[in-house]
């Protein structure tokens, strides 16, 4: 374009800008002829030719103002905010638009600012905690860099990005603005990709990439952000000296890195080379134990986890929740731990049956939930779901239908839509499934039956849609739990069936190792036993055996008293099929699984096995008849019903099991003492089961259903014995 040209462009422009500026016409800006106008200005201005930049600075000011297409307005503003930059240097006293005047003060001191200066700065804005200084640090990294690039391969630009998106995470970590985390990474991925010479001296900003993509993970859960940060902080580390003062947050931020994404053996071994590293005795150290403590809790419930790692895991957290810090680390430090510790203890309690654990769990998960909403950090839905299984666990020792309501009460609320967040539906669901089911066995009620068998189908829809066979498996572990269950009250033959199909599959999918494999065995083993007593399905007996089999030895991987009740549910199924069959190897066995589970069990457990040694002793007796055998089966009954506490939901069966050894006792040496025993247990046992109505057709008959009349005909008239019990007795 000619002089000539540039002039009658140039008259055009601003005979448009004065219309505007006057209100004769305000559209004008908008007409292609004024664009056009614009664009070929542009295309040839001059930064010291003044009036045509001016000119166009008003243009495109001008018509940001009324276009209605956002990203031409975008672009317009951007343009007028560059063309008056330009003229304010060239003239200070240029007229300038009273909106743009703190804007182009900034991009003034940008444009000045040093990397010595920007240190300094970033210095200043993260130790003043005033938000006006972090802002006004922010505004200014963002113009020097962007003047920066107005110089292509300006090498203090990937500084000025470092640094820009260095208190683009600070100002995320103090308001939480997501806005601000999304910009911080882009700002630091460009930063480092740019990094002169590539990574060899840039560690700190490798490690300042991986910190904000780690605070993304943690507030998105997307796991590309996990992988992503683990290769930002190696890198970082494998440029950082060990003596840097960053090297211990960043191998600190790599161990959780690496938790979180799974990678848990090399979460383990990079947190514990981070505690070794931590300064003794201080909050550092409190933060990493935690970090420790959670990657081996996370660990104990793979494959891979060993039995220790529960212990170690309640061991760390448990030495920072009862430290001695100094405040307010201490505080904050209590408040991390609780909910891991809580989880610890009660996985721990399931696992070794230890009540101090489930106590000291509810007491954590009780007091957490009486904090203020800020104070748990939008936990409370996860404390909620951890106490209701607590809560669930207890009354299977107490047998109290209030710790079950309460429980039911806690889950019904976490399904609403308004409920607290940070739950899984499916561990509501399966909470509510165990709660419903064990509220049933103490209330006989039908309506909490059948809801947990719906609930049991919808958990097993859901798991079709995640795919995942491990959560797949025990959502029909519960649906069969559930199958079992409502056919001894209904004696349905089509929710046994079932209850075998759903336990059948739920043991074929699960993953090597997985700690639900004892429960899910024992579900298949119980459906299977039922289903052979109840119906005669043939093989069903021979196929619980060796479903239980299967469930002793995953529960021995685990350690812990599952083993002993593993084994006591073994012993339960060899019982009955020797009841059936008669082979002498299956009774045997049972006792002596007996007598191993009940010198594995804690105290507190030990009911259950010496209620089976007592029963499998009883029908040796009965078959084969040695006499120490009932003594032996006598003695264990009496300590069963002497180990267990009174208010037991077991504890009448075991009376009814120790009247009906006591009687047969009687029935073989005829002492009047084990007559008055019998009766005195049996009667005792019948008071603490309510009025029910007959089991359905083909179920067995319970112990109490023995006839009183016979009791009272042996107490009152002794009569010899009427077989020889050296010789075997079989059944036909």
């Amino acid at each position: 374009m000619d002089r000539t040209g540039r002039q009658g462009q140039l008259a055009t422009l601003r005979r448009v800008v004065d219309d505007y500026a006057t209100g004769a016409d305000r559209l004008a800006v908008l007409t292609p002829w004024a664009r056009a106008a614009a664009d070929a200005l542009l295309d040839v201005v001059e930064r010291d030719d003044l009036e045509t930049v001016t000119a166009l600075a008003w243009f495109h000011w001008y018509r940001q103002r009324e276009t209605s297409d956002p990203d031409d307005g975008r672009e317009c503003a951007e343009i007028a905010v560059q063309l008056f930059l330009v003229a304010g240097q060239a003239a200070p006293d240029t007229p300038i638009p009273p909106e743009l005047r703190a804007v182009l003060d900034a991009r003034y001191a940008a444009r000045s600012l040093t990397l010595d200066d920007a240190h300094r700065l970033v210095a200043e804005a993260e130790a003043d905690p005033a938000p006006g200084t972090l802002d006004a640090a922010v505004d200014l990294l963002a113009g020097a860099e962007l003047l920066a690039g107005e110089t292509p391969g300006d090498p203090e630009r990937p500084w000025f990005r470092f640094l820009w998106g260095h208190l683009l995470r600070v100002r995320f970590e103090r308001r939480r603005d997501g806005a601000d985390l999304d910009l911080a990474i882009t700002v630091l991925q460009a930063a480092v990709d740019a990094a002169p010479g590539g990574p060899e001296g840039f560690g700190h900003w490798y490690a300042g990439l991986g910190l904000a993509l780690l605070l993304r993970r943690q507030r998105d859960g997307t796991e590309a952000d996990s992988d992503t940060a683990v290769s930002a902080l190696r890198t970082a580390l494998a440029h950082l000296d060990p003596d840097d003062g960053d090297w211990l947050v960043t191998a600190q931020n790599l161990g959780v890195a690496l938790l979180l994404s799974g990678a848990l053996d090399d979460a383990v071994h990079q947190l514990t080379e981070v505690v070794a590293a931590a300064p003794r005795g201080t909050a550092i150290e409190a933060e990493q134990q935690v970090n420790l403590g959670h990657a081996h809790y996370r660990r104990h419930g793979t494959p891979k986890g060993r039995p220790k790692d529960l212990d170690t895991a309640v061991s760390l957290l448990s030495t920072v929740h009862e430290g001695a810090w100094p405040e307010p680390a201490a505080g904050r430090l209590r408040a991390a731990t609780a909910p891991l510790l809580a989880a610890a203890l009660f996985d721990r309690f399931r696992r070794d049956g230890e009540q101090a654990d489930l106590v000291a769990a509810e007491g954590m998960v009780r007091a957490a939930l009486a904090l203020p909403e800020s104070a748990v950090r939008g936990d409370r839905g996860k404390y909620q779901l951890l106490l209701a299984g607590i809560l669930v666990q207890r009354q299977r020792f107490s047998g109290s239908v209030a710790d079950l309501d309460e429980a039911i009460s806690i889950v019904e609320s976490l399904r609403r839509p308004a409920a607290s967040g940070g739950v899984r539906p499916g561990g509501v669901l399966h909470t509510l499934i165990e709660a419903l089911v064990d509220r049933h066995l103490l209330t006989s009620s039908r309506s909490d039956i059948d809801r947990a068998v719906a609930l049991g189908r919808e958990a097993v829809r859901l798991s079709e849609v995640t795919g995942r066979p491990g959560a797949r498996s025990l959502d029909l572990h519960l649906l069969g739990m559930a199958l079992v269950n409502r056919s001894e009250v209904t004696g349905s033959r089509e929710d046994l069936d079932e209850a075998v199909r759903m336990a059948t599959e739920a043991v074929a999918l699960l993953p090597d190792g997985d700690v639900n494999s004892p429960v899910i065995h024992g579900t298949l083993a119980h459906a299977l036993r039922a289903r052979a007593l109840y119906f005669s399905h043939p093989g069903d007996l021979d196929s619980a055996v060796a479903a239980e089999r299967g469930r002793v030895v995953s529960a021995s991987a685990s350690g812990g008293t599952a083993t002993a009740q593993a084994q006591v549910d073994l012993g339960v199924t060899l019982n009955h099929r020797f009841e059936r069959l008669g082979a002498r190897a299956d009774i045997d066995e049972a006792v002596d699984l007996a007598r191993a589970a009940t010198a594995r069990m804690l105290p507190s457990e030990r009911h259950a096995a010496l209620n089976l040694a007592g029963i499998a002793l009883r029908n040796r007796y009965i078959f084969f008849g040695d006499p120490a055998d009932l003594d032996s089966a006598v003695d264990a009954s009496t300590a069963a019903a002497e180990s267990i506490p009174t208010d037991h939901s077991q504890y009448g069966t075991v009376l009814s099991n120790l009247g009906l050894t006591q009687w047969t006792r009687y029935r073989q040496a005829r002492r009047r003492a084990d007559i008055d025993a019998a009766i005195d247990s049996l009667r005792a046992a019948a008071g603490m089961f309510p009025p029910r109505a007959p089991a359905p057709r083909g179920h067995p008959r319970q112990p109490l259903d023995v006839p009183v009349r016979a009791l009272r005909r042996d107490r009152q008239t002794p009569r010899p014995e009427r077989r020889d019990h050296r010789r075997a007795r079989r059944p036909r």
